[in-house]
Parts: C-alpha cells; structure tokens; sequence
C-alpha cells in the first residue's frame, strides 16, 4: 500500500471499509443460497456406497423471471442513453435487436430480492388480517381486505423513498361560521370608512 499523507487517508480508509463491508455482504448473500432453510436438501446413494447431499434452492421466482425483468431494464437503460446522446446531438449506436444486453443476475442478488417480496407480502396479509379482525363482518380474509393491506404496505414502504405519494388528500378548510351581528357591524363599519376618506384634489400641484 503506498504512504498517503494526512488529508488522503482519510477518504481512502471510507472507501477501503465500503469495498470490504460490500464483498463480505455479497459472499453471505451468495453461499445464503445453499443454506439449508432456503433448500431443499436431498440424499442420494452412490455407486461407490457413498452418500451426497444435492442441494435446490427453494425460490419465490424462478429464474426466467429474473431473465424477462433484467431484459426490460437493460432495454430502458439503452433506449434513455440512446436519447440522451441525441439530445446533445451525439451519434448514438443503436442496440442490437439480434443479440441485446442481458444484464446478470447473481444468485445473492436474487436471494435479497426474493426476501424482500416475502416480507412485503407477509407484512400486506397481516395488515388484510388486521381489516378483517377489525370489521368483523367476514371470518376469511376476502379481496378487498387484501387491497387494503396492500395499499398500507405500499403507502408505508415505499411513500418515502417515491418523488411522490402515490394518492393525495387534501382536507378542505373549515368555515368560519359569522352571525348576523357580526355581518352587521362589519357592514357599518365599512360605510364610515368609506365617508370619512376623502381622495385628493387633482388641481393641487407641487412645486420644486
């Protein structure tokens, strides 16, 4: 490692900490794949008498789903920058529509994505269980408790993180109810400001 002085080494200590926190986090991630809650472990016998374990992942999504979702934002992504560098009128090469850019997915990436979506869809089902308990009309959670719940989890999830909330309410005022004498008195007092101003004279003139 070369000396840096005084006011390099700090910022290089950030950055070396962030790159050593990132890899230790992608490597738990990665080999998370193959912990036994998230698989499915099976025993098979080998010809020489011995046994191995073969491990499969048990997945919310499968694979191809991953595949259609990094095809559509590799395509977004080529179709933006193709648009930007028109903008600036720049020559702008287009994608091959032969062979696209298929952006990779690696197996921890999908393991957070995957316990993500199950948090979010445990969290919506106990906040439809929670509508259901409340209006006691029904003793199965039905679609319309299911909507609510997901509408919450949406709205506490996700509302700080968006440009913007993704339903707005405004809440009217409130009229301030005046009675007649009040209507009476502001109704005087306006004819007595209105007699006792007087405009000035048009034929009144300044001299310097």
């Amino acid at each position: 490692m070369p000396k840096l002085d005084a006011v390099k080494h700090s910022p290089h200590s950030i950055f070396s900490n962030t790159k050593a926190a990132r890899k230790a986090y992608d490597q738990a991630w990665n080999n998370a794949a193959r912990a036994p809650i998230f698989c499915k472990i099976a025993k098979k016998t080998l010809p020489n008498g011995k046994y191995k374990k073969f491990y499969r992942t048990s997945r919310l999504l499968g694979s191809h789903a991953y595949m259609i979702a990094a095809s559509g934002a590799g395509a977004v992504v080529a179709k933006a920058m193709e648009t930007e560098c028109r903008m600036v009128r720049e020559e702008a090469e287009s994608e091959s529509a032969r062979a696209p850019w298929m952006p990779q997915v690696s197996k921890g990436a999908k393991m957070v994505l995957e316990q993500f979506l199950c948090a979010v869809a445990q969290e919506a089902t106990h906040k439809a269980h929670e509508v259901r308990h409340g209006s006691g009309s029904t003793k199965r959670i039905n679609a319309k408790h299911m909507k609510l719940g997901w509408d919450t989890v949406f709205e506490n999830v996700f509302s700080s993180t968006s440009m913007m909330p993704r339903s707005m309410y405004v809440a009217p005022l409130e009229r301030k109810r005046v009675s007649k004498k009040e209507k009476i008195t502001k109704q005087v007092d306006t004819e007595v400001d209105d007699e006792d101003y007087s405009p000035p004279d048009d034929d009144v003139s300044c001299e310097a």
